[in-house]
């Protein structure tokens, strides 16, 4: 019989799930181990990298996504271990993470499956390590807040278990999907994870199963783990929100008496509903508190520089307060709409693509002017100071919030001082990564052992770390696996955590840097093509604006083109709809669920006539990958009757 068998589940976490093989591997040890994939039917090329880096692996590769527990349990029922581990494609384990957990389990019978302490991408404990059960009282103090108010309560704090010290072993109620020991006995008494869950809620639900059947469940804090976390799915969306407590109540209904039951059913569903309106809020005013600040900032310049003018210029002139009132907010909308369409908004940021719209939008401003009635037309020079003001000062603050910044969802956003743990040339290599993809990155130097040469970006040997980096001022450290042992990189990030400072990996193999700093963010992945071309904000930006301009010149010279012969009410509605967003001009030849979303389109990128689905599901995929506005653009005008279909 097999020591241990480690069951990954992945969906679209291919450059995640690749070091999270290798740190398994690395933990082996003296056990007998088989290590199993079920990929749940990614499109980012995971099967392909499985079968020619990692030939060992026992690969299950399904043809659609069957969730968490289903697929977890294709591994299960054809491993034959003594022990089996359920653990996450976004973790890294230590070498000795398996003996500890494999020793652990053999002393002690009466458990039946166990947990480990797990820490973030950036160092910061992870309160789901240890978990109670989400009775209804439980839950509803972990919904309103009351958990996270007072921890150190044993009746507040049952959710998390933030009483108990992290750092010691604790029999507890709750473990973790995202690394979870099973004894392959204790299973056969409780079952394996119940498939009425598409994705979270199975982990707590077997774990009140393994007790039930008499069983244990521990926390051991002897060895610590990374769960990057987020790379499998975005939390905190109302997606997620929705799937999480509606698992909750799938437990309860299971499990709870039919009284427990409906109480936990009614706190579930007020909770989603606050929880949607907090989050429709939060991203409402995420979204408009940039626009906002750059309005008043461009506001208060312009009636700064009217004051300046009245005054100091032109003393016998005052501008009446139409001014004010509404022709400075029209400049101030159409800078702002040009800043905008010009991708000043997109991240990363990029102060050309600001300069360039608000140069733009002066351009329109002073087209328009020309054409004003005079009495509307005031002096061309404020235009001029308006936009060298925008200009100067929209950028000021992009700098000052890049020196400021740094509990972002956005690397541009702070200034970056970098520092590489590993040798001159993983340095040299992670360097020219990031310099590749991020803005304001100064390089510090590198730090490793039984280095002697006199270069002089040379820091120091790994015995000083924390003080050298301390006296770099590093926020930013790449740790290089090759270098490092996978302990030795969770012992650096478990011992230099701090808000301030931004952990990355560069793999022992492949020329990319993985991270994830945030817990409601997905991975990043620097250096590597993971994505097509149709998901870039600034693509998806240009297609919508796209739309809505076709849009508007169909509904308003809907006369004009009925003299085409085209069906008129279609082409209305096909406006209309372009105007909504309910539809967009060019999509895909047939809907797809392995490519990104798009909503349904009016016309097809590509006229392919009667071929074969795998056809039109390769020429779909090259169309997101490679997708272009320009090629939009002309596909409507080659097919503009259609338009009217």
């Amino acid at each position: 019989m097999v020591d241990l068998a480690v069951v990954f589940v992945s969906y679209n976490a291919k450059y995640f799930l690749e070091e999270a093989i290798r740190a398994a591997f690395a933990a082996q040890g003296l056990l007998s181990m088989e290590v199993w994939v079920v990929d749940n039917a990614s499109t980012d090329g995971s099967v392909a990298m499985i079968r020619e880096v990692f030939p060992e692996v026992n690969l299950i590769a399904n043809e659609k996504n069957v969730g968490f527990s289903a697929a977890n349990n294709q591994a299960i029922r054809l491993s034959t271990a003594k022990y089996v581990l359920l653990l996450n494609p976004d973790t890294l384990v230590a070498e000795d993470t398996f003996k500890i957990c494999v020793d652990f389990l053999n002393a002690k019978p009466v458990c039946g499956g166990l947990g480990v302490r797990m820490i973030d991408g950036s160092g910061r404990f992870l309160p789901e390590s240890k978990r109670g059960l989400p009775t209804p009282e439980v839950a509803f103090y972990k919904i309103f807040g009351l958990s996270s108010l007072l921890k150190k309560s044993k009746r507040f704090g049952k959710y998390h278990l933030t009483y108990l010290d992290e750092k010691e072993n604790h029999c507890v109620e709750v473990l973790s999907g995202a690394f979870m020991m099973l004894r392959s006995s204790a299973l056969e008494k409780s079952g394996l994870l119940s498939e009425e869950y598409f994705m979270y809620g199975e982990d707590i639900d077997l774990s009140y199963c393994l007790q039930k059947a008499g069983y244990e469940n521990w926390y051991v804090s002897n060895t610590t783990i990374i769960h990057f976390k987020g790379e499998s799915t975005k939390r905190e969306t109302w997606k997620y929100v929705k799937v999480f407590y509606q698992a909750m109540i799938i437990f309860a209904n299971r499990h709870f008496s039919s009284t427990k039951a409906n109480a936990f059913s009614v706190i579930i569903k007020v909770a989603v509903v606050i929880r949607a309106i907090i989050a429709l809020f939060s991203r409402f005013t995420k979204r408009i508190a940039g626009p906002i600040l750059d309005a008043a900032t461009i506001f208060l310049g312009m009636w700064l520089i009217k004051e300046f003018w009245e005054t100091k210029v032109k003393d016998f002139i005052v501008y009446p307060s139409i001014y004010t009132q509404v022709i400075v907010p029209i400049y101030i909308s159409i800078w702002l709409l040009s800043a905008y369409i010009n991708g000043a908004y997109d991240k990363p940021f990029r102060y050309k693509r600001l300069i360039r719209g608000i140069l733009l939008g002066s351009i329109a401003i002073s087209a328009i002017y020309g054409f004003m009635d005079e009495s509307l037309r005031f002096s061309r020079a404020m235009i001029l100071m308006g936009t060298i003001w925008s200009i100067f000062c929209l950028s000021l603050i992009r700098w000052v919030s890049s020196l400021l910044t740094f509990d972002t969802e956005d690397d541009i956003y702070r200034a970056t001082n970098l520092a590489v743990i590993g040798s001159k040339s993983e340095a040299d290599l992670a360097k020219g990564i990031l310099k590749e993809n991020m803005l304001n990155l100064h390089y510090k130097g590198f730090i490793c052992n039984n280095f002697s040469d006199s270069n002089p970006d040379f820091l120091g040997n790994l015995s000083s770390l924390s003080e050298t980096l301390k006296a770099v001022h590093a926020n930013d450290t790449v740790l290089a696996l090759q270098s490092l042992t996978y302990k030795q990189a969770i012992e650096i990030v478990d011992q230099n955590a701090n808000k301030n400072m931004r952990f990355r990996f560069l793999p022992k193999h492949g020329n990319h840097i993985i991270s994830s700093n945030h817990v409601n963010r997905k991975g990043d992945v620097l250096g590597a093509e993971t994505q097509q071309n149709i998901v870039l904000p600034s693509n998806i930006r240009n297609k919508r604006n796209v739309d809505l301009f076709l849009g508007i010149v169909m509904v308003i010279f809907s006369p004009v083109f009925m003299l085409t012969r085209v069906n008129i009410g279609k082409w209305i509605a096909n406006g209309l709809a372009l105007l909504t967003g309910s539809k967009t001009a060019v999509g895909y030849i047939k809907p797809n669920s392995k490519l990104p979303f798009l909503k349904p389109r009016i016309v097809a990128h590509a006229q392919l006539g009667a071929v074969s689905e795998d056809i039109i599901a390769k020429a779909d995929a090259i169309y997101a990958r490679d997708f272009s506005i320009y090629d939009d653009i002309n596909t409507t005008l080659k097919n503009w009757r259609k338009l009217g279909e």
